[in-house]
């Protein structure tokens, strides 16, 4: 019972129109966050749920769903990772100079605070930084780290990474040893916009790594969508990448819905809170206020490949 009509969303009253004239019942899409809160004050207003593929969007409407996992869940999903692996980590944060790295360093303290762990010191770093040679020897020279904590996009940790191991700090699996001379560490990052290239360019320094991009193309994966990946490759001459599996799984998740019986927006809205379909980005079910109730998905450097765990 899936219908999916297409419009601009640049478009002056596009939104309007698929809510007053088309009478939709459910809008999908819109990733600039600006666009995304008027046409999430529409959707409220007309009582129609909007999964929107906006990162950060605030309200506290019941119709606004984020199908993105937000920055905090992602990094809380990586501490409680390291948390089981060793009791009470000792981390050194690396994030960029602004507000993004003040809403970093905040979330890594909530996360590690429950947890016993302690937030040793943080470096940042200006955005168009190029060379980490400087920052990876102040790192090193930090007593008792055991954990460093990169947020920021996978472009800049494939600077960082070789930096660290030239300053002698391996990123390593737990338990594993580091090349001699060093020490090893476990490397923590958000990584947005992971790829087959940063595995190519910095692999070997981040063997072991645990990643929460938000999503990852893994074509080879046994059990994974690769054949989905493959066809969506031949059609769009690449890989598919955060926006796109965003905007599938919120299809994904509506079309769940329809099929769970729900066929009137709040029919709809409620299903959303009670289904958990699988998507690319992982579980896709929402909470009362419209936040992804799942833990996002994380991925972990193991040879050649960034594997799902």
């Amino acid at each position: 019972p899936l219908e999916l009509i297409h419009r601009d969303a640049t478009t002056p009253g596009a939104a309007q129109e698929l809510l007053r004239d088309v009478r939709v019942s459910a809008l999908i899409g819109v990733f600039a966050p600006r666009r995304a809160a008027q046409v999430a004050r529409q959707a409220a207003a007309a009582g129609v749920p909007f999964v929107t593929l906006a990162g950060g969007l605030g309200g506290n409407s019941r119709w606004i769903l984020r199908v993105a996992p937000s920055l905090f869940a992602r990094i809380d999903a990586l501490v409680q990772r390291r948390a089981a692996q060793v009791p009470r980590p000792k981390v050194v944060l690396l994030t960029p100079e602004g507000r993004f790295g003040q809403l970093a360093q905040g979330a890594v303290a909530r996360s590690l605070q429950p947890r016993g762990g302690k937030l040793l010191r943080v470096l940042r770093y200006p955005p168009r930084t190029r060379s980490f040679v400087p920052l990876a020897k102040r790192l090193a020279a930090v007593s008792g780290v055991d954990t460093v904590f990169v947020v920021d996009r996978a472009r800049r940790l494939a600077l960082i990474a070789p930096a660290l191991a030239q300053a002698g700090l391996w990123s390593r699996p737990s338990g594993a040893r580091a090349p001699r001379g060093s020490r090893a560490i476990a490397l923590l990052a958000t990584a947005e916009g992971a790829s087959q290239r940063l595995l190519r360019s910095a692999g070997r320094y981040l063997q072991g790594a645990l990643l929460a991009p938000g999503f990852y193309p893994d074509e080879e994966a046994p059990k994974g969508p690769g054949p989905l990946l493959r066809n969506f490759r031949q059609a769009a001459g690449r890989a598919p990448g955060l926006v796109d599996a965003l905007a599938y799984d919120a299809v994904v998740a509506v079309r769940a819905a329809l099929q769970a019986g729900a066929r009137t927006p709040a029919a709809i809205r409620a299903q959303l809170s009670k289904n958990d379909p699988q998507g690319l980005t992982g579980t896709l079910r929402f909470d009362a206020a419209g936040r992804r109730a799942t833990a996002p998905a994380l991925y972990q450097v193991m040879g050649k490949r960034l594997k799902a765990l």
